[in-house]
């Protein structure tokens, strides 16, 4: 009624020159209206929850408790609470032919506005079910920042920014602001690491204090290559074990992706390639590298090294150790020699630019943002623990007490580990994990690459660890050719 009655105010106001012509606008104006209002009121009442959808999921490999057992758990839930949807969950195949022919009928399918709902992936090229890790090579989209400005994902900012209940305040902000793309929102960060030095000061015999809060990765290199203990330059080098996220986190000037611009440059490789040939010198030919510390472990690790450079996800063990033994522990994100601190985003959700029921997708996507999934809240009947800590949650605040809880369930479950520690008389809480509060500098997908094999050609393994007497300078200038290689590749493989 206020729609039509606007209408002929503005009709008798208007016209004053031909009546008759008024009359007939008058008509014209009322009819428009009254149909535009019952459109309105139709589409009010229809219930959009009642009308069949139907979601397609794709994902990576998991184990039971990892992400393939949070999809189905949540899938289950989320068609009871709306009987109208049905989602077909994918798991991308390992078999490297199947896996091939799959992922291009996928691009195909891409390609014509007929793909996947949803992809829920991770970053890396190596899975892991319940029993081994595997290859999952070629990955569905090896360069993640490109994919976005492909148009392979659809934008849902409206969706994300009008999402009000979701409690985005507790979310690492500028994590999420990964997935943005000149102000569109195409891809939900779901977890992310960082690099990170421990040091427990009072096992550390050196002659100088470590300023862990600024100092950078090269001059960290340097001052356990002063120190000259092998074990103590080992735990420094956490590239040999993350060789695939190395490149991405070490440097701040890598691709500029509005250009498609290498701007890494020979200079940065080569004083990079020089400090870490001395580091290796240094470890000498006997080394010993521990990936997740657990906490039965972490005795024989701080005894082994009391400064040690790993992810982000092993602070929960060795703040809890810490508090166990009464121990001083400092924690840091390890700064680049820019001085930068750098994130990478581990697992990612996003919606495909083909979606045609892109609400009902962002309702059910939005879930993997939730307390409960992201913090591990919930238990399947067999009492495993969904999405087990491998990399921190973008939900940082409020989540240690949280996550700590599930690692002592999951270590308790496996083979009571955690109870041979003593740890599990210990409460943690945000306040034991500092690096948590960290500004970050730059987020990235990390994004497969030959690095490690490139710096690799800088020691001779099957010779004592010795240095090789490699040109720098050609060493960097065939890896920035190969790194430009990888990008137009990446490039041209999107559909």
């Amino acid at each position: 009624m206020c729609i039509i009655d606007i209408s002929l105010l503005l009709c008798d106001n208007i016209f004053d020159f031909n009546e008759r012509k008024v009359a007939t606008m008058k008509k014209a104006s009322i009819l428009l209206f009254a149909v535009i209002f019952a459109l309105v009121c139709v589409t009010a009442c229809t219930n959009v929850d009642d009308e069949p959808v139907q979601l397609w999921v794709v994902t990576e490999i998991t184990g039971s408790g990892g992400m393939n057992g949070q999809v189905r758990y949540y899938m289950e839930q989320f068609q009871s609470e709306y009987p109208n949807v049905s989602i077909q969950l994918d798991i991308l195949p390992i078999e490297a032919t199947d896996r091939a022919e799959y992922i291009k009928e996928l691009y195909d399918k891409i390609e014509a506005g007929e793909g996947p709902d949803i992809y829920l992936m991770p970053v890396s090229d190596t899975v892991k079910n319940d029993y081994k890790y595997m290859r999952a090579d070629p990955m569905l989209f090896p360069d993640v920042e490109l994919a976005m400005r492909a148009g392979v994902f659809a934008d849902i900012s409206h969706y994300y920014n009008f999402d009000f209940s979701l409690g985005k305040s507790a979310l690492q902000s500028t994590v999420m602001d990964a997935g943005v793309v000149d102000g569109s929102r195409y891809v939900l960060p779901l977890t992310y690491n960082l690099r990170t030095i421990y040091c427990f000061p009072e096992r550390l015999s050196a002659g100088t204090e470590l300023d862990i809060e600024n100092i950078t990765i090269s001059d960290l290199m340097q001052y356990v290559i002063d120190i000259g203990d092998p074990a103590i330059a080992s735990g420094v080098d956490n590239l040999r074990s993350d060789s695939k996220f190395t490149l991405s986190e070490t440097f701040s000037n890598l691709i500029d992706y509005e250009s498609g611009e290498i701007v890494l440059s020979v200079q940065d490789l080569e004083e990079f390639f020089s400090i870490y040939q001395k580091l290796q010198l240094t470890i000498g030919p006997k080394r010993t590298e521990y990936g997740i510390i657990e906490p039965v472990k972490a005795e024989e690790i701080v005894n082994y090294t009391p400064l040690k450079v790993s992810s982000l996800s092993n602070a929960l063990t060795l703040a809890a150790y810490a508090k166990y033994t009464g121990s001083t522990l400092k924690m840091a994100p390890l700064r680049n020699d820019s001085g930068d601190v750098i994130a990478t985003v581990s697992y990612y959700g996003a919606i495909g630019s083909g979606c045609k029921n892109i609400e009902t997708a962002y309702k059910f996507l939005r879930i993997f943002l939730t307390e409960e999934a992201q913090w591990e809240t919930k238990k399947l009947e067999n009492g495993d623990i969904l999405f087990p800590v491998s990399a921190w949650p973008v939900r940082v605040k409020g989540s240690v007490p949280y996550l700590w809880n599930a690692r002592q369930t999951q270590l308790e479950m496996r083979d009571g580990t955690l109870y041979r520690s003593g740890c599990n008389t210990i409460e943690l809480t945000d306040q034991d994990i500092p690096v948590l509060e960290t500004d970050i500098d730059i987020v990235r997908f990390p994004f497969n690459n030959n690095f490690h094999q490139h710096w690799i050609q800088l020691v001779d393994y099957s010779n004592g660890a010795t240095p090789t007497d490699v040109d720098m300078e050609a060493l960097a200038e065939a890896f920035i050719q190969d790194l430009e290689n990888t990008y137009n590749s990446n490039l041209n493989s999107l559909p």
